[in-house]
């Protein structure tokens, strides 16, 4: 059975890509697919036209990296592998994929952050229209706050783990107070990352990508009218006939 890796990621594209993308999560192998995807579901979202960003919750076997990348040690590598040197074995299977590849089929903006508190690590990753554009694995921890003491002892403990990881000897990111409230509250667990996914992840995407496919097509860009939608252009001529009746 393996380590659960838990994920919070952030979607943005045109709405019909959008939608193909979580059906890609959600997917089983007889249908495109990542790999070994327990869990995607959507917590919120935002349509403004045709464009849409999407916010999932899951987890996944180990890391994001095995079930969600290309590259050495990724179920992706190992289930193209095994379908050239087993064919046989895979009839009625869909094809796999991975997030670089959906970033550029379907021109989105994934951003991801994970946790693993089995092996305590972090990442993150950032992917826009096919381009790789953040990479990184931080330090995760647990502290159970049921065995110290107090807060001295907690931050005694802190520094020391933050020695072990080749960090500073800066005071942990709670305080006396909120140590002391947590316990008040019979709170068991203090989690530390070392990214902040609220800080880090990029808060106006959406109107970036909005923004981004006006200038990619400006005569083009759609407009909602009611429920339906009408490029641009088409809309100014209508009005431009009404106008000279």
């Amino acid at each position: 059975m393996p380590n659960y890796c838990y994920f919070d990621m952030v979607v943005t594209g045109r709405k019909d890509n959008v939608n193909e993308f979580i059906r890609i999560m959600q997917n089983d192998y007889t249908k495109t697919h990542m790999f070994r995807i327990f869990e995607a579901e959507v917590y919120e979202r935002e349509d403004v036209g045709l464009m849409s960003q999407v916010k999932l919750f899951g987890n996944c076997a180990w890391s994001v990296a095995s079930c969600m990348l290309d590259g050495p040690i990724t179920y992706y590598n190992d289930y193209i592998d095994a379908i050239r040197r087993h064919p046989e074995r895979y009839v009625g299977f869909g094809p796999g994929t991975h997030l670089r590849e959906l970033s550029q089929k379907l021109k989105l903006a994934i951003e991801v952050y994970s946790e693993e508190c089995g092996m305590c690590f972090c990442e993150w990753y950032y992917f826009k229209n096919g381009e790789f554009l953040e990479d990184q694995v931080g330090n995760y921890e647990e502290f159970p706050l049921s065995e110290y003491e107090d807060y001295q002892q907690f931050v005694a403990d802190w520094r020391s783990w933050r020695s072990d990881n080749s960090r500073n000897d800066e005071l942990p990111p709670v305080t006396e107070e909120q140590f002391n409230q947590s316990k008040e509250y019979g709170e068991d667990w203090f989690n530390y990352s070392e990214f902040n996914f609220d800080e880090k992840c990029h808060p106006d995407l959406l109107n970036t990508c909005i923004q981004e496919q006006k200038k990619e097509a400006p005569m083009y860009h759609l407009v909602a009218e009611g429920e339906q939608y009408v490029p641009l252009k088409d809309r100014e001529r209508a009005r431009w006939s009404q106008s000279s009746r």
